[in-house]
């Protein structure tokens, strides 16, 4: 065995430069001089993921606590009446509470079933007073009429609960109607009202037909030739059917003006609303000399008056509530749902040209 180191080729490593030369040493310190020191490095940080989880906590922390304030407030100011619900509209000094019930858009069976079910509620709570709130241009006849049925039972029900009116943009022919029986009734300085009458739409597709080459054929019974009669789209009308559909038009006018001279009887005789009953619109100062309207004032005006007409201690602001439709929670929050397409088929198809072809009767209030 030799006693010479083994060379770097034998140990398997590359042979060394004999050009290169190690660094030189570091200088000596100087005297009196101390290396300064900086501490240990700083850690490093998540990195973006860290904060975006960190802020993603935080938003659902202070949205958790906003929802729970949110459903505190709303469900203190809201009463479940079934599927009426009843909020706080005007936080007041008195027991007893004023009730504001809105009528609202066009007049349907929507409506119908809304204040069906709010008088239901209020018959078994009934306020100190009620407030129809009415910002309507009227609708369908028979909406209009089934709405006054329901205020008007509850009137006989409860005579000593006074009704007032309170008129905004617009309360004209059936928003009139459903209204018209109130102990007082105050319009809105702008409103515009009246439009006492009726009318009757129905759409003929006869030439229609004619240009895309279809020929419909429509048989009756033969002991009711009349069937047809103002009730086919398929062609144009004849003076029979104007005739038949007038027999109803002048029927629902007969019907307006009744409800109109009843509800005004104290200060309007039947011949006198038989001469404003033409369908004209009024302002509110035009309708108030009419006797249609009793003062001109806002929704605050006709609550003082229902306080004063219910007895509440004077100089005390009246509790109020308002009634509206109940909401689920997730409505709420996310507004209304959205409306899907249904499929339409033949069938639906079918029964809409026979809804078509039903003359509709309104209490509609019409410019031109």
């Amino acid at each position: 065995m030799s006693d010479q180191p083994e060379s770097p080729q034998s140990q398997g490593r590359p042979p060394v430069d004999p050009s290169f030369s190690a660094p030189p040493p570091p200088p000596p310190p100087v005297q009196g001089y101390s290396q300064p020191y900086y501490g240990p490095p700083p850690k490093a940080s998540g990195g973006v993921a860290s904060k975006v989880a960190t802020s993603l906590i935080t938003t659902i922390f202070v949205s958790s606590i906003v929802m729970n304030i949110y459903f505190v407030v709303i469900f203190s100011q809201s009463v479940s009446l079934g599927p009426i619900t009843e909020q706080t509209h005007q936080e007041g000094e008195t027991v007893e509470r004023i009730a504001i019930l809105p009528v609202i858009g066009v007049i349907n069976d929507d409506t119908a079933v809304f204040v069906r079910q709010a008088m239901d509620a209020l018959n078994e709570d009934p306020p100190a007073a009620l407030v129809l709130r009415v910002n309507s241009g009227g609708g369908s006849v028979g909406a209009s009429d089934r709405i006054w049925h329901y205020i008007s039972t509850f009137r006989e029900a409860h005579p000593d609960i006074k009704i007032i009116a309170s008129y905004g943009s617009y309360a004209a022919s059936g928003g009139y109607y459903v209204s018209a029986m109130a102990d007082e009734i105050y319009a809105e300085n702008t409103c515009v009202t009246g439009s006492i009458g009726v009318m009757g739409q129905l759409f003929t597709v006869e030439g229609l037909l004619d240009k895309i080459g279809i020929e419909p054929i429509t048989m009756v019974a033969t002991n009711s030739p009349n069937k047809d009669r103002a009730n086919d789209i398929t062609r144009a009308w004849t003076e029979e059917d104007r005739a038949v559909v007038q027999v109803l038009l002048d029927s629902a006018h007969e019907r307006f003006v009744e409800v109109v001279a009843e509800g005004r009887s104290s200060v309007l005789s039947e011949e006198e609303v038989r001469q404003i009953a033409t369908g004209k619109i009024y302002t509110a100062a035009e309708a108030q000399e009419a006797k249609l309207v009793d003062e001109i004032g806002y929704l605050d005006d006709a609550i003082i008056k229902a306080a004063t007409l219910a007895g509440l201690p004077a100089g005390k602001q009246p509790r109020v509530t308002i009634l509206g439709q109940h909401r689920s929670v997730f409505d709420t929050l996310l507004g209304a749902k959205q409306m899907e397409l249904p499929a339409f088929s033949t069938e639906q198809a079918r029964a809409l040209l026979t809804e078509l072809g039903v003359p509709r009767l309104d209490y509609m209030m019409m410019t031109r």
